[in-house]
């Protein structure tokens, strides 16, 4: 009898010790941290491109382009100014007429119309107010004509008295536009100076006010702030007196983008590209204040050359479920997305967001899932391009109770292991 029992107390302890082994294994939420690069913006589009900037047929005082010859250049784009006369090069990639006021040769007009008729070609326009009587619109509106142009310059002279840096006519726009090309090249971009600048209206067999009105293929980019009003000069008095006469002041469209075939129009109402006033700047030179004129310009010349709108969403792959023991070390799953324009994730933990990010097509988005609990997780990626064009991928992480499956085999193999041994020395 003393026998038995003995064997049995040795039973019982080595129940609680294998117990003990098993419950001791700690589990604990751990966290989640993600292994990615953080995305510096470069205009890589621009990397060999032939830009002309004309200054010869207008521009009285935008005469310097120091500043954009030095950022597209580091861009690995070539910059010439043009400030005499010059025979139309059709080999250039973007052509930016300054203050575009003098009239152009007939030999000109036809190769500059031929050449944005090809294929990816970029034009910017720039105009002014005639408020000083250094700028009239008619040549300028008589090219947007010719190229088949959904914009024109009005004739009046936009003021701003709240926004602006330190007189009514250095006018901060403060308020972009809402459409899908805005959206991309605004990126960061609160406040851009045009000074002593003119408004762009809508042709469409006739003038119309582009606040009011949308017309196919013309996006307003940035616009005056509410508060802006219109001065007329008077030194022209035509139909581009349009905005003088209307009721409606304030939100002035300032630039506008408009894609002609295969090619984009880039119509501002100043020179935005100059270093006059540091128009071209990132920096107010009358109070110090940040401003984004070479954001803008930039990310609006990257986007034109490039001359695509992507329609096609993010390519996303998970490196697929992932199943680990409770207490397991060094448990990640990852997603690798590609694109030709990449832009923003979202990371969701059982639908709570937990991580926003930009993203470089081709680069692995590692997360750490550690430390979790004995159940099952859904992490969900939703990836955007920068043309809103999205993807998701789930991927399922489960965490077993392995140690406990040993435990409950251990609950019944050591007792019955022990029962059986002293069933045995009984019936002897």
């Amino acid at each position: 009898m003393m026998v038995k029992r003995k064997f049995i107390l040795l039973g019982v302890v080595l129940w609680l010790v294998s117990c003990y082994v098993f419950l001791s294994i700690p589990g604990a939420i751990g966290e989640k941290n993600l292994d990615s690069s953080i995305t510096i913006k470069i205009y890589d589009n621009l990397d060999g491109k032939k830009i002309i900037i004309d200054s010869f047929h207008g521009a009285y005082y935008t005469t310097l382009f120091d500043f954009i010859t030095a950022n597209m250049t580091s861009y690995g784009a070539s910059v010439t100014v043009m400030n005499e006369s010059y025979v139309f090069d059709p080999t250039v990639d973007i052509m930016m007429y300054s203050t575009l006021n003098k009239t152009l040769s007939i030999e000109h007009k036809d190769a500059l119309k031929q050449w944005f008729g090809g294929e990816s070609k970029t034009l910017w326009i720039a105009g002014d107010s005639d408020y000083s009587g250094l700028f009239i619109q008619t040549e300028a509106n008589s090219i947007l004509d010719l190229l088949g142009a959904h914009v024109r310059f009005d004739a009046g002279s936009v003021e701003d008295l709240e926004s602006n840096s330190g007189a009514v006519y250095r006018v901060m726009a403060n308020e972009t536009g809402d459409g899908l090309i805005s959206s991309i090249v605004t990126e960061g971009v609160e406040r851009v100076l045009f000074h002593g600048p003119t408004a762009i209206l809508g042709y469409n067999d006739g003038l119309f006010d582009l606040r009011t009105s949308l017309i196919e293929n013309v996006e307003v980019i940035m616009y005056s702030s509410a508060a802006a009003i219109i001065k007329d000069g008077d030194l022209s008095n035509n139909e581009f007196d349009f905005y003088i006469k209307s009721s409606m002041n304030g939100s002035y469209p300032m630039l506008v983008i408009e894609k002609i075939g295969d090619s984009y129009l880039i119509v501002s109402g100043d020179t935005t590209f100059s270093d006059y006033k540091n128009s071209y700047g990132t920096v107010d030179i009358n109070d110090g204040s940040p401003t984004q004129g070479s954001i803008l310009v930039d990310q609006i010349l990257d986007f034109c050359v490039e001359s695509t709108i992507d329609e096609d969403p993010p390519l996303v792959y998970s490196s697929g479920d992932l199943n680990y023991l409770l207490g397991e070390m060094d448990n990640e799953i990852s997603w690798i997305v590609t694109d030709d324009n990449p832009g923003d994730y979202f990371i969701y933990f059982n639908s709570y967001l937990i991580i926003t990010h930009s993203w470089v097509s081709g680069e692995t988005i590692t997360l750490n899932v550690d430390g979790l609990q004995v159940g099952t997780y859904n992490y969900t990626i939703l990836v955007y391009d920068k043309f809103d064009n999205y993807a998701t991928s789930q991927i399922i992480v489960e965490v077993s109770e392995t140690v406990v499956s040993e435990l409950n085999l251990a609950h019944v193999v050591v007792p019955l292991f022990f029962g059986v041994m002293v069933l045995i020395r009984k019936k002897k």
